[in-house]
């Protein structure tokens, strides 16, 4: 099997036009900064179960951090328990975006969650998904 390596330099306008135009296919571009495109965040929300969808659009009022206690709190489940519906989000990443990074992710050292911006903008902005 023939591996071939080519190397485009120029501005991402630029360069995704030279790709269109070299596969023939539109090729959809990312903003800078941003991990997660709106379908994506979509395809894996949709895959979730309604308790795991709950906590994510929860901790999407606050997506810069929020507290673990607080959270449980506010659910009214365990600590056990939101580990393990949260389980099922990085199961479903894995699954179907494995080079995606963590959409919701404990911040050890703060003992806060956190979650991507691009991740709670498109939760909040689709309540009834």
């Amino acid at each position: 099997m023939a591996k071939v390596t080519i190397s485009i330099e120029g501005t991402p306008d630029e360069v995704t036009e030279y790709i269109e135009r070299l596969t023939g296919a539109k090729v959809q571009q990312q903003v800078p900064g941003v991990s997660w495109l709106p379908e994506e965040i979509e395809n894996l929300f949709t895959n979730l179960q309604p308790e795991a969808q709950r906590i994510l659009r929860e901790v999407a009022n606050r997506p810069e951090g929020y507290d673990r206690d607080e959270l449980i709190t506010q659910l009214g489940i365990t600590g056990r328990g939101l580990a393990g519906r949260l389980s099922s989000v990085e199961f479903n990443r894995k699954r179907l975006f494995p080079s995606k990074p963590r959409p919701i992710e404990l911040d050890w050292g703060s003992w806060k969650y956190k979650m991507l911006p691009e991740v709670a903008d498109w939760i909040k902005a689709n309540p009834g998904s």
